[in-house]
């Protein structure tokens, strides 16, 4: 079942890609935060005889829209081999320590998906440090991308048709999509880093 719902879930982001744009001249009442990211790294932690490898990208955002805006955000890793990983599922208390630790000169509010709250307010001086966490993916992957969803309340409609031949309505929202190349050899992953390709919006 889980399984199933993976391939679901990637077959509609193949979708979302042939969607139309977001406008490039939003309706009024129509607003996306701005955002500042970093290169994405990777961690390790060990626990007992285990060692988790994750990784991980800091986003700051900041809310210049005039109004303090809503927030509910929803993080992704998708892989080139269609491999689809929700942002920080699984990540216990001393993973999120160890990054504060790492980035608190840079970063010393830096704060976790549940430590955000429901709203973002106005202003430079209300910006948000937010740490997305991941555990380490496929390793036959070539190429990642994260989206990162509830950065802006922009969505459209669209009707997608099924296997039956019906179609199926889908509400697809303006996302930030970062594209990154994974070379090197994954027997070596700790030597492996990622390479920026590509940063864009995308109804998904």
């Amino acid at each position: 079942m889980k399984k199933a719902l993976i391939l679901f879930a990637a077959a509609l982001t193949a979708a979302a890609f042939a969607a139309p744009e977001p406008s490039r001249a939003p309706k009024p009442g129509i607003w996306t935060l701005d955002v500042e990211f970093n290169m994405p790294r990777q961690i390790t932690l060990k626990t007992g005889e285990q060692t988790q490898r994750y990784w991980y990208i800091v986003l700051t955002l900041t809310n210049k829209t005039g109004e303090d805006v809503d927030f509910y955000p929803d993080f992704e890793l998708m892989t080139n081999t269609w491999k689809l990983y929700p942002s920080d599922t699984g990540i216990t208390k001393p993973v999120y320590e160890k990054i504060k630790l790492i980035n608190q000169g840079r970063y010393p509010f830096l704060q976790t998906l549940d430590e955000t709250k429901d709203k973002i307010l106005q202003g430079d001086d209300n910006k948000i440090d937010l740490l997305a966490v991941w555990k380490d993916f496929d390793k036959k992957a070539k190429n990642i991308k994260l989206f990162f969803a509830g950065l802006s309340n922009e969505t459209e409609v669209v009707n997608i048709q099924q296997e039956n031949g019906e179609d199926r309505k889908f509400i697809l929202q303006k996302t930030l999509c970062l594209e990154y190349l994974l070379p090197g050899d994954p027997r070596k992953r700790a030597a492996q880093k990622l390479e920026f390709v590509d940063k864009s919006w995308v109804m998904r």
